[in-house]
């Protein structure tokens, strides 16, 4: 049986100061790869599903902290691959839950990148590892919090994601769709989703137009 304790903590040994920069460059700060118990593997992990050699470890814990599964993503390439041994786990659930309890909002993003430059200014943010909120997810969502910000990657995916999740939950929630704008990057591309608008914006504009769609307790 897989010890997900165990891969998680060897993998935090295994993050060098060459991968933190990597890390730093994708929107991670240093606080973060702490926060978050972030990690790095080179070796295929005992996982289900197809392996991804080279990768950062994401744990995916609940909201009593205690990991659940993981995401693997590579380091050097686009790969990625989710293992949950039970429940299918959002990431950040464990460290967003206090915040959510205390301002009754929660912020909902696709991918685990997109997480960070949002957690920085709204630490009520989960990312559901897929553009649809999972009914674990949604379970925890009607517990802690009374207003759910949907801030899903800015394509037609996202678009349909969210008019599903307001059909269905919006005499739940009151449920804002965050319509953030599309700009271009560096290599002539247009923005997809948060974690391409930071890299485009830098922490401070970002925290600044987060700021305005919702303004913190």
């Amino acid at each position: 049986m897989v010890d997900l304790d165990d891969i998680v903590e060897d993998s935090r040994k295994r993050l060098s100061d060459e991968l933190r920069e990597g890390l730093w460059r994708r929107g991670v700060s240093e606080a973060q790869i702490d926060e978050y118990r972030l990690g790095y593997t080179s070796d295929p992990l005992p996982l289900k599903g197809r392996p991804v050699r080279d990768a950062y470890v994401f744990p995916l814990s609940d909201v009593s902290g205690n990991v659940r599964g993981i995401q693997v993503r590579g380091a050097s390439r686009k790969d990625y691959c989710d293992y949950y041994p039970g429940m299918s786990v959002p990431f950040g659930l464990s460290q967003a839950a206090p915040h959510m309890w205390r301002s009754g909002v929660a912020w909902i993003v696709e991918g685990v990148y997109d997480l960070f430059p949002i957690q920085r200014t709204h630490p009520y943010v989960v990312a559901g590892l897929t553009a649809n909120a999972s009914g674990y997810l949604v379970r925890w969502l009607r517990r802690l919090v009374n207003v759910v910000y949907l801030a899903f990657d800015m394509d037609k995916t996202g678009r349909e994601s969210a008019r599903k999740f307001t059909e269905a939950h919006g005499e739940i929630f009151d449920v804002r769709r965050v319509d953030f704008p599309r700009v271009r990057l560096v290599n002539g591309d247009y923005s997809k989703d948060p974690n391409d608008l930071w890299s485009a914006w830098g922490n401070d504009r970002m925290a600044e137009y987060l700021r305005g769609v919702h303004e913190p307790r």
